[in-house]
């Protein structure tokens, strides 16, 4: 490689890299590069998940990605509905503090060690579906093997040995793992219900394999029983179709899906976007223009939108013929 005059780079999952290129070969779930976060997920805790496990995840903080910070009050809700909450993470984050949550710190890239012992105690002590196992599952009895040290030269998996590698005391494993398994309990890993710190380290694809597994182990997709970040997933209305980015109609002015009641404080932009709904739907003009009469139009409509006095629009010459608005001069009024 010298030769060639570079240096190889080969770095960590920074991203939903680990659970892509883990979880979605442990539950064939490729969606949203393989991360849960399914509609419904909210209200199918709020009528029956007793129990949340946060790991490697900070939501308050995150705040979801496309969510923004419209899971704030689901987690206040679940909170007064008394959901017990745990929290896995070195780090005792800011959702951990307004959740009053039990926190455990595991030492930094130790968790697929935690989630193999908590794996341990279910299996010895018999604390998982073993119907569903049966019957919706392949390779667990290979799994277990693996847990029990029985294919891999006799190291078994125990809390005891989790928490050298973890720092958690093997006791709170054993707690944990009872009550999780007593419980109908969600588990949330990581922002949007994959992303996380966990999956970002060395080996995080291991950590997001094991997610799955723990969750697969209770029941998955039983009422109260999912891998949900909490940042998403709100209830859906599957018989409204609305276009993704890149179909045809994705444009919010040529889609004639876009008749929805909308509460928008850029009354600009949704003047804008509504001059070309009615260049397409009302006039049937075979494309929208951004012509001088189409801003003139804008500002129209949005100065009535306002109930505020029309202002005068004023233009600059720009190469090519074309036109754009001199803003200044405009605000001015002169």
């Amino acid at each position: 490689m010298n030769m060639l005059n570079y240096t190889p780079v080969l770095d960590n999952p920074d991203s939903w890299e680990g659970w892509h290129w883990g979880a979605t070969h442990r539950y064939g779930f490729y969606w949203r590069l393989g991360m849960p976060e399914q509609f419904d997920l909210l209200e199918d805790a709020l009528k029956h998940t007793e129990m949340i496990v946060f790991w490697s995840n900070d939501p308050d903080t995150t705040r979801g990605t496309y969510g923004g910070q419209e899971s704030a009050i689901w987690r206040v809700w679940l909170k007064e509905k008394g959901i017990k909450t745990v929290f896995i993470d070195p780090f005792f984050n800011y959702t951990a503090a307004a959740m009053d949550g039990t926190w455990l710190p595991p030492r930094p890239g130790s968790d697929t060690a935690l989630a193999m012992a908590i794996a341990y105690v279910w299996i010895t002590e018999g604390r998982y579906d073993k119907q569903y196992v049966a019957e919706r599952t392949i390779g667990f009895d290979e799994f277990k093997q693996y847990i029990l040290g029985l294919s891999d030269n006799g190291m078994a998996k125990t809390p005891e040995w989790a928490e050298k590698e973890s720092g958690i005391p093997a006791r709170k494993i054993r707690a944990l793992a009872r009550e999780w398994a007593s419980k109908r309990t969600c588990l949330s890993s990581g922002c949007r219900g994959g992303e996380g710190g966990a999956c970002r380290t060395a080996y995080g694809t291991e950590w997001a394999r094991m997610m799955v597994a723990l969750q697969g182990m209770q029941g998955l997709g039983k009422p109260g029983v999912s891998i949900w970040g909490t940042t998403m997933g709100a209830p859906a209305d599957s018989e409204i179709w609305f276009p993704a980015y890149a179909e045809p109609q994705g444009q919010m002015g040529k889609s004639k899906v876009a008749k929805n009641k909308l509460s928008l404080q850029n009354k600009s932009t949704l003047c804008h976007e509504f001059c070309h709904h009615l260049d397409f739907q009302r006039f049937e003009f075979p494309d929208s223009w951004h012509t001088r009469g189409f801003y003139e139009r804008t500002a129209a409509l949005y100065h009535h939108a306002r109930g505020t006095p029309q202002k005068r629009l004023f233009w600059v010459s720009v190469p090519g013929g074309r036109w754009r608005i001199d803003w200044p001069r405009t605000n001015r009024g002169v």
